[in-house]
């Protein structure tokens, strides 16, 4: 009398196991064939912090102390031939001023095409493209260790400069055996760990939250109130990778330090100005902070571009700020030009 009650009672047990096993596999198989893909093709976002895994591929090498530097001079001539093509030899007898910043200087019409016009007799010798801050200080070695000797040389800083710095430390730079630039993974604890390592999926999804950056707390805008100490350590490391090249080849070094709009119209402080300003006296460096030029402007407005780069009006008044800072350094008679 028991056997069928028992048998009526199992049925729906198996139906809910099939239904179990049903939803697992729809929750799974989606996720096994998004974790190949990502293996596969990791997308693009992640590339950079693959390490070893990663398919890019550069022309760079470790540095203990600005955490990466060109692999050799051959592989920065190739990668660069075009504009150095069109800067012409490193050796030429003729003055030569190297710039070395990101897009405010390096940008059609910005500061070095700006100086260029006005000294037409000067070489202003840059790679029209933009550097973070440890690889322009590589890139003053490397010149100066294959010939250019500039009479002198132009290390320009915006606080926009110190947040790149803050979002990827000197530290957090791996260098792959394919020479390429790519980035250590900070990790949460475990288990969350493991499956970070072990998941590509998981790893994308930990990278696209932002927790993988040294220090996810940063913000780019904390830099014009509370540069963080790591940030500061990188930046004196910069200069004083700048300070030895200085005394080893007797290259003229002069960091140029420029506001941004914040700064410019009243509304956050100079801290980075005033630290990099500091590191250059301990280094013995010339350096120019030109915050007083763009707080005494009238007409703000008409210093910026729409994407607020510095309008030709902005760039004039820049570069006559740094030319009066070159001849109150000069003995009398010599031209800041020379």
């Amino acid at each position: 009398m028991d056997a069928p009650a028992s048998k009526t009672s199992t049925a729906p047990n198996w139906r809910s196991l099939r239904f179990l096993a049903g939803a697992l596999a729809g929750f799974a198989v989606p996720l096994l064939l998004a974790e190949c893909y990502a293996r596969v093709r990791p997308p693009a976002d992640i590339l950079q912090y693959l390490g070893e895994r990663s398919p890019l591929a550069g022309g760079y090498r470790p540095d203990a102390a600005l955490g990466a530097d060109y692999r050799s001079y051959a592989d920065f001539q190739r990668e660069n031939a075009d504009r150095l093509d069109k800067m012409g030899p490193l050796d030429s007898p003729g003055p030569t001023w190297l710039w070395l910043g990101n897009s405010f200087v390096q940008a059609p019409g910005m500061l070095a095409d700006t100086a260029q016009a006005a000294l037409p007799g000067v070489r202003m010798f840059h790679l029209g493209r933009n550097e973070p801050i440890n690889l322009r200080a590589a890139q003053a070695r490397l010149l100066l260790e294959n010939g250019l000797r500039p009479r002198r040389i132009i290390f320009v800083i915006l606080p926009i400069d110190a947040a790149a710095v803050g979002l990827h430390p000197f530290s957090s730079i791996l260098v792959n055996r394919n020479g390429a630039l790519t980035y250590r993974v900070r990790m949460p604890a475990e288990p969350l760990a493991s499956l970070i390592r072990h998941s590509r999926l998981a790893l994308v999804a930990w990278v696209r939250s932002g927790r993988q950056q040294t220090d996810p707390s940063f913000h780019a805008t904390q830099i014009d109130s509370a540069p963080t100490p790591s940030i500061m350590a990188d930046l004196r490391a910069a200069i004083h990778s700048l300070g030895d090249d200085s005394r080893k080849y007797g290259a003229t070094v002069t960091v140029l330090l420029i506001p941004d709009r914040e700064q410019i119209h009243g509304q956050s402080r100079f801290p980075v100005q005033d630290a990099v300003a500091g590191m250059c006296r301990d280094e013995g460096i010339d350096c120019f902070d030109a915050r007083q030029i763009f707080l005494d402007a009238g007409d703000k407005p008409s210093l910026f571009l729409p994407d607020w780069h510095f309008t030709p009006r902005g760039n004039r008044m820049l570069l006559a700020g740094l030319l009066a800072h070159f001849d109150a350094a000069k003995p009398a008679g010599e031209a800041a030009a020379q």
